[in-house]
């Protein structure tokens, strides 16, 4: 069986060839099989914390099944999930950068919800909303593990900028847009 999202199209890759092989997004829809020999795998962007729950309700389940569980969760995935974690507990609000339809950029998103820290996602840095950071003090970063380093480095630069232009009480929106359209086009 596969730990992991229903359609997305990693696990649709893992299953679409097996007859058999069940997939199981929560630890709600884990259940009792016929088989006492269960094989599990993950969808290499599911959560740790959600795949070791779903883990343990399977087991709970399948008592008297041998079951082998192969931690497929790729390790960059892993560790920005742990330091997110850190982050949170650091930081007034956190940026994460990262596509709107990549799995492990929103579980970066997700668990700053779970840690009622609020976050801002986005793709690119001329989608900051410099409002956005009023009332904020500590800013975190994090991005998707897909996420180019080019990118993250433009979204750093636009919320230094955001930064510096509070602290001089100074900001005009328009001066932000210019500034991420000059670096666009220096790039």
């Amino acid at each position: 069986m596969v730990i992991g999202r229903r359609g997305r199209v990693e696990v649709q890759g893992l299953v679409e060839d097996l007859h058999g092989c069940d997939v199981v997004g929560s630890p709600a829809e884990a259940r009792a099989y016929e088989s006492r020999r269960l094989g599990v795998v993950c969808q290499t962007t599911a959560p740790p914390d959600e795949a070791d729950a779903i883990c343990a309700q399977i087991t709970l389940h399948n008592p008297l099944a041998d079951i082998r569980f192969v931690d497929t969760i790729c390790q960059p995935t892993r560790r920005r999930q742990r330091a997110i974690l850190d982050l949170v507990r650091r930081a007034d609000a956190v940026v994460v950068v990262g596509g709107h339809n990549s799995n492990n950029t929103r579980q970066l998103v997700r668990l700053c919800h779970e840690n009622l820290t609020p976050a801002l996602h986005v793709e690119r840095a001329d989608q900051l909303d410099p409002g956005w950071f009023d009332d904020v003090e500590t800013v975190g970063l994090t991005a998707g593990t897909s996420t180019l380093d080019s990118t993250i480095d433009e979204v750093h630069q636009a919320l230094v900028v955001i930064g510096l232009r509070r602290q001089k009480g100074m900001f005009d929106a328009k001066e932000m847009d210019a500034a991420s359209d000059a670096r666009r086009t220096a790039t």
